[in-house]
């Protein structure tokens, strides 16, 4: 069986940004009827959503759950952050959570973002 692999799948602006200064994503375009630019494609490589809880509060303002069929690990270091059922705070450490990740069974998993948990996992390849 292959290994796991961790993808980033994001929009960024020209100037790498993945949202304005306050959070806001609305300079992102809408998509076309018809073109999801291998949006589907990229949904049925992957069993596992990570994201900070930034990032897990955008994706929450959006109302009805948009991945039902993942498995959804928020990370943050308030273990009393409020959370839907279906996803799973996480409080230790990013980088060892998802090397233990990577040694389980599954699909690939989908570093949803933000910035600063990009950044970690980056850095530590």
């Amino acid at each position: 069986m292959e290994k796991r692999k961790v993808k980033l799948y994001i929009a960024t602006s020209l100037d790498n940004k993945i949202a304005r200064p306050d959070g806001a994503i609305d300079w992102l375009p809408g998509v076309d009827e018809g073109e999801d630019y291998g949006y589907q494609e990229f949904l049925e490589t992957i069993d596992t959503l990570l994201m900070g809880y930034k990032t897990y509060e955008v994706c929450a303002g959006f109302g009805e759950r948009p991945y039902p069929d993942k498995n959804t690990f928020v990370f943050t270091r308030d273990a009393y952050k409020p959370v839907i059922p279906e996803a799973e705070l996480i409080t230790q450490d990013p980088v060892s959570f998802v090397r233990e990740l990577l040694t389980q069974d599954g699909k690939d998993i989908w570093l949803v973002g933000g910035g600063a948990i990009n950044t970690l996992l980056h850095d530590a390849d």
